[in-house]
């Protein structure tokens, strides 16, 4: 029985040993082993306050300094670090391990010194300091085989063979571990911002994030300011870079009394950014910049900061009618005692409503195509200059012709928000603007002129376009072209037995007149105009007070509607002008009331049906419009 238990207990012991064995020989090392081949104490990167690396071609020493966890540069320029390039080199220090070594003093009894490995002197030296303590590592040269270096220990009596790849770069780019960035606190993080430049009088301009993330000028004004364009301003600094270096001092380089001064503040840290003088004619302009509290003088180029050396005008806040998210349920335009209003109707739709030349009131329908576009284009109407905050009331009335306006624009607001109310004034002859002013704000600013052509006080310019539109069920049955002279038809098609559909008498035409046939029977089924002329019929149509045209045409149809018994079909019917020069010619509604220019389209499938009608080949595209359409009223 005990010879059987002796049995099993040598060979569990066997398989352990084998175990151990294979385990050692799989690891060529254990964590011990690791950490003593380390070159420096472990945790000594972690806490070392300084760093410095002394070259010996070209004589050169850089020095590191440790503040609040980031690496900053000491020498030779006061400057910010790259904290990748030096997360990279403290990684390779920490890491450093020995891959086998020899004692100096066997050098000497084999005859050998320091200087044939590259360590008297030697090419480079880290030294690393914390407290009153200093190690330092002095790198010598490559070993002859194999990707090693020889390394002196930091007590000076052992000679360490370490990979070449473990300090790679230390020597041959140590310039890599200079930040290169001009702003290091990035846009996101900014809270604050100022501003202070020669171009706009030494006045400081300070800009705070608020609660939900936008910006707002709090002086020499408050304002809000342009959030995005401040943002995109700052994000563009983050990117940019230094050009060069130099050996300028801060009043050589004219940073001690800067040409623009901008501070971001961000997280419990601030960095100001001092722009000096021009580095000379060379295009891009570039000038010296000096961060506050750092000796080192750099170069960058202009033109980043040169939307911030008018920073109260170019980071204020340009579309000032705050219309983001509200819902217009009306606008009215006026002009002394002129007005047309644009009510929006429970179901969606607008309508014009006006006064007639007898002081009624009337309404129309209106455009909705055409009153989006108006608020769209309201709201994002934008301040080119601003002028004055303080305005005078005889500048109001003269020189910026606000009182009264040229144009009164108020816009009503659902959710019992206060109307917004904008006044035109008067065209500057020097550059072109607009000033115009929101009603409750004190600044007066400039616009583009073409805002005035935008808001007319014509009730035809917002109406719907659409006159006429047939039902559903609606049968067109024929439609002709008449002179209106003699009443002689001059042109046209109707349904027969043979053919009782317009698709079949469009394919009888051929490719002569098909097209042409079924542009102007779709525009008898839904009538729509270029334009509006005025909200009345005459004949012969009166452009003005001195200029009358006859009506030439009429575009007749007969249209039998859904469900009438009556045996007569109803009939529409247009009055023509001939065709005027290019692509112009009036029409008019005696139904409706109205004068109107047609749609392109329509005048040339009308042109291409007379010619038919003539037996002439069909005139080529007109020219360009000659003749001017009367004034909007």
């Amino acid at each position: 029985m005990r010879f059987r238990l002796t049995i099993v207990l040598l060979l569990l012991n066997i398989a352990v040993f084998s175990i151990l064995y294979f385990v050692r020989q799989s690891r060529p090392g254990t964590a011990y082993e690791e950490s003593a081949r380390l070159v420096l104490p472990v945790g000594l990167m972690e806490s070392a306050e300084r760093l410095s690396i002394e070259i010996a071609e070209p004589e050169s020493r850089w020095t590191f300094e440790r503040r609040r966890d980031e690496w900053q540069v000491r020498a030779p320029f006061d400057w910010q670090a790259n904290p990748f390039a030096m997360d990279r080199l403290t990684q390779q220090i920490s890491r450093l391990r020995w891959e086998a070594r020899f004692r100096v003093d066997s050098l000497r009894r084999s005859g050998q010194t320091l200087a044939q490995y590259g360590l008297d002197p030697a090419r480079v030296i880290i030294r690393l300091e914390r407290g009153e303590e200093t190690w330092s590592l002095a790198i010598g040269q490559p070993t002859e085989v194999g990707n090693r270096l020889y390394v002196l220990s930091p007590s000076g009596e052992e000679v360490l063979v370490v990979s070449r790849d473990a300090l790679a770069g230390v020597a041959d780019s140590v310039q890599t571990f200079l930040s290169h960035d001009v702003l290091a606190i990035p846009a996101f993080e900014a809270r604050a911002v100022s501003v202070q430049s020669a171009d706009s009088g030494g006045i400081r301009v300070r800009l705070t994030r608020q609660v939900d993330d936008s910006w707002v000028l709090e002086s020499p004004l408050r304002a809000p300011a342009d959030t995005a364009r401040l943002l995109r301003y700052l994000d563009r600094l983050n990117t940019w870079e230094v050009e060069r270096f130099t050996d300028l001092t801060p009043e050589q380089a004219g940073t001690t009394s800067p040409f623009l001064r901008l501070t971001v503040e961000g997280n419990n840290r601030r960095q100001t950014l001092l722009l000096g003088n021009r580095t000379g004619d060379r295009l891009p302009a570039r000038r010296y910049l000096q961060i506050e509290g750092r000796t080192a003088v750099v170069v960058v180029e202009e033109e980043p900061f040169l939307p911030f050396l008018q920073a109260q005008e170019s980071l204020r806040e340009r579309r000032f009618l705050s219309l983001e998210g509200a819902t217009a349920t009306s606008i009215i335009l006026a002009q002394g005692e002129r007005s047309t209003r644009l009510q929006q109707l429970e179901e969606g739709r607008w309508q014009v409503v006006f006064s007639s030349p007898e002081g009624r009131l009337q309404t129309l329908p209106a455009d909705t195509g055409v009153v989006n576009d108006l608020l769209e284009r309201l709201a994002i109407l934008e301040a080119e200059r601003f002028v004055t905050e303080a305005p005078s009331e005889s500048e109001m009335a003269g020189r910026y012709g606000l009182a009264p306006p040229q144009r009164q624009v108020t816009i009503v607001l659902a959710e019992d928000r206060p109307p917004v109310e904008l006044l035109l004034g008067n065209l500057d002859a020097e550059d072109g603007l607009l000033y115009a002013r929101r009603t409750g704000m004190p600044t007066i600013f400039k616009v583009r002129p073409g805002i005035l052509g935008a808001v007319p006080l014509s009730p035809l310019h917002y109406r719907d376009q659409t006159l006429d539109r047939l039902p559903p069920g609606a049968e067109l049955t024929a439609f002709r072209i008449v002179r209106h002279a003699d009443d002689e038809v001059l042109f046209s098609r109707a349904l027969t037995p043979s053919l009782d559909s317009w698709e079949a008498v469009e394919i009888a035409e051929g490719d002569t007149l098909r097209d042409h046939i079924h542009t102007v029977r779709q525009a008898l089924r839904r009538f729509t105009v270029r334009s509006y002329v005025q909200n009345r019929f005459t004949d012969p149509l009166e452009l003005d007070s001195e200029t009358a045209l006859p009506w030439i045409y009429r575009l007749e149809a007969d249209v039998r509607l859904p469900g009438s018994r009556e045996e007569a079909p109803r009939t529409l019917r247009y009055h023509l002008s001939e065709r005027l020069g290019g692509r112009t010619q009036y029409g008019g509604s005696e139904t409706d009331q109205v004068i109107f220019v047609l749609r392109p389209s329509l005048i040339d499938a009308l042109q291409s049906l007379l010619d038919a009608a003539e037996g002439s080949e069909p005139e080529p595209a007109p020219l360009p419009l000659d003749t001017p359409l009367p004034a909007d009223g």
